[in-house]
């Protein structure tokens, strides 16, 4: 039971099982400010190609799968290479420039410079992985530190099984992971709602009445026996069924809105219909990128003058840095070095 609890809390949060997929990058500098920029990727298929990727035209690309038969379990290595005179811009996103949601997708604005003063030329490279949306829709990490969320349950409950603590702890978890569930959903509810708003769809009255339907609807939906009805079924059919509940909810936010907002307004009902399917998208990709590891390392001409990576005493020109990808939630990840050549 303690391993399907586990796969609850992964599935509720939307957290997939699944293995680490792992990125490295190697960037060199040229003397003239020329960039090269050689991409890996290792993982599965399915979760490779979940995410954007380096693509042709602008990435010269190689698959290699292994041989054999493809299957969305087969490891996939992707090299992607590119070359940048000084001067053009660097790729900042590896979602194509046609893609209508490619500002969900991981951004990493690059910029490298070079100048000289006096026997010396200065070689500067930034790059800053942006900020991935999280903790406003993820209420262990929001309200850890208060009584809406009791750590300590959570670990006696995992520790000893469900159903070797006490009934009072049991129920009080079941209630604890149902709110955290009925909280994510309804908060990314509360997200496009806000934007329709914000945008002047709908008026004041609409957003409150919308908000507390939603709430109410996630109240009587959600049960501790609906939950434990889902936990008591073959470990392989909780995804399943935890998928269908979810749809079912979602399904119910747009028939929530079309009362509301009245009959006849179809251009509305899909204005509100694509920006919570913009709201959700952009927070599971938040979540693939939760197992991904990055690995950059830069190489410059000189020697390294300032950074905030790692060096290597043999290695005085290349700084290296290395983070996961749950390292984005809610701040920035600067990569900056400097470097210098004296003549």
């Amino acid at each position: 039971m303690k391993n399907l609890i586990l796969i609850l809390l992964s599935i509720v949060m939307l957290i997939s099982l699944v293995s680490c997929i792992e990125h490295t990058e190697e960037i060199t500098i040229s003397e003239d400010g020329t960039t090269t920029i050689i991409s890996n990727y290792k993982g599965k298929v399915s979760e490779i190609e979940e995410l954007a990727l380096p693509c042709e035209p602008v990435w010269t690309v190689t698959k290699n799968t292994g041989g054999g038969i493809i299957t969305d379990s087969s490891q996939m290595e992707l090299r992607a290479e590119i070359t940048v005179p000084y001067g053009d811009k660097i790729p900042s996103t590896y979602a194509k420039p046609d893609d209508d949601l490619k500002e969900l997708q991981l951004q990493f604005p690059t910029n490298v410079k070079f100048w000289t003063e006096g026997n010396r030329t200065y070689y500067e490279f930034k790059r800053t992985y942006q900020a991935r949306k999280f903790q406003c829709f993820d209420l262990p990490t929001l309200f850890s530190h208060h009584d809406i969320w009791d750590q300590e349950l959570e670990n006696r409950v995992l520790e000893k099984g469900t159903f070797n603590v006490s009934e009072n702890d049991r129920n009080e978890y079941l209630d604890q992971i149902i709110y955290a569930y009925a909280y994510l959903h309804w908060r990314l509810h509360w997200e496009a709602i806000s934007e329709m708003f914000a945008e002047k769809f709908i008026t004041i009255d609409q957003k409150t009445n919308l908000e507390k339907q939603s709430a109410d609807y996630l109240e009587n939906k959600l049960t501790p026996v609906m939950i434990l009805g889902i936990l008591g079924k073959e470990e392989d059919s909780i995804g399943v069924e935890l998928d269908r509940l979810t749809n079912s909810i979602h399904k119910w936010f747009y028939t929530d809105f079309v009362k509301t907002v009245g009959e006849g307004k179809s251009k509305l009902h899909q204005k509100f219909r694509d920006i919570f399917e913009k709201t959700k998208l952009d927070y599971e990709i938040t979540k693939k990128l939760d197992s991904h590891s990055f690995a950059v390392a830069v190489e410059l001409p000189g020697v390294i003058i300032k950074t905030n990576g790692f060096i290597e005493f043999e290695k005085p020109n290349v700084v290296e840095w290395a983070f996961k990808g749950d390292g984005l939630h809610d701040k920035n990840i600067l990569l900056y070095v400097l470097s210098v050549v004296e003549k």
